[in-house]
């Protein structure tokens, strides 16, 4: 990525953030410019930090200490026996079909649906909580 940014990055996020013959086209430009006229040194960065992150995914979900809430897509399915072996709070795990790593531009309707609904969740458990802590 550092001698060939365009090429590299361009081919990096085709291959990882949509399925093999993804079909909308529009999408995949939009994600692919916006890409391509990131600047290179940063976006270089970013995405080193980001694979050294991974590693460390683990020993942070063991130190989470509020409940945990994933809206995702099943292209890159979330492996919920990692979430249960690491975490020691609860978890919710909402998934939308047939979309690349960008289901909240890809079906905006269904992520602002399991938003609204994740929202609304957090709420009741931050009420049932509070109910729980205070004295009658």
């Amino acid at each position: 990525m550092e001698s060939n940014f365009d090429a590299v990055a361009t081919e990096f996020s085709r291959a990882s953030l949509f399925p093999p013959g993804y079909a909308d086209t529009v999408l995949v430009n939009r994600v692919l410019n916006d890409v391509r006229s990131s600047d290179p040194v940063i976006a270089t960065l970013s995405l080193k930090s980001l694979m050294n992150f991974v590693p460390g995914e683990p020993a942070m979900l063991s130190r989470l200490k509020i409940p945990f809430h994933l809206i995702v897509s099943d292209y890159t399915p979330t492996d919920e026996e990692a979430i249960k072996k690491y975490l020691k709070t609860s978890y919710t795990v909402k998934t939308i079909h047939g979309t690349g790593h960008y289901p909240m531009i890809e079906k905006p309707a269904e992520f602002n649906r399991l938003l609204e609904a994740t929202l609304n969740q957090i709420s009741l458990e931050k009420e049932t909580a509070l109910s729980v802590a205070l004295p009658e």
